[in-house]
């Protein structure tokens, strides 16, 4: 098997694991099946990025961790992608506001966000910082994606890593 696959097998499996270690207990403790006192599932999200450090580590020691984390957070791309990254949950908002009133609702929902731009802040930090975006894109695109990537295109590339990037999903 090529050694990039076995790499992203190992990786999967221990995404998942941490991932999954923290969530069960919340799940289970929400359903009410267990009374687990303190409150994990957040750490979760790191599963992906705690992953793709370990392994690197284990691979390329601090240097190659250094590499990940310098990759991760490049800002080095084309500028018509800063502008999607920024636009595009505005769009689909916006988009998903005219829908509602075409398709018969009396009025355009309430923009709560726009009339408080501290909570668009404020939200922003939240959704990078502890909603997926820095815990998982380090481990899903940086460390996962380029070893499909070494195989495949970046369409069967993407569609493969979206698949296990939905089952990751599964427990919550």
């Amino acid at each position: 098997m090529d050694t990039n696959l076995k790499e992203l097998g190992k990786y999967t499996l221990l995404a998942y694991g941490i991932s999954w270690f923290f969530w069960i207990p919340a799940i289970l403790d929400g359903l009410g099946i267990i009374d687990f006192p303190f409150r994990i599932g957040i750490i979760g999200v790191f599963g992906p990025m705690m992953a793709a450090l370990i392994l690197t580590f284990s691979s390329k020691g601090k240097e190659g961790v250094l590499g990940l984390l310098r990759r991760s957070f490049s800002g080095r791309f084309k500028p018509i992608w800063w502008l999607v990254a920024i636009l595009l949950w505005p769009a689909i908002q916006g988009i998903a506001m005219l829908m509602a009133v075409y398709l018969g609702g009396d009025t355009a929902p309430e923009i709560i966000l726009f009339s408080n731009p501290g909570a668009i802040l404020s939200g922003l930090l939240f959704t990078f910082f502890l909603g997926g975006g820095l815990g998982e894109e380090m481990g899903w695109r940086a460390y996962a994606l380029d070893r499909l990537q070494n195989k495949y295109n970046a369409l069967v590339s993407s569609l493969i890593l979206g698949v296990i990037w939905a089952f990751w999903h599964l427990p919550l």
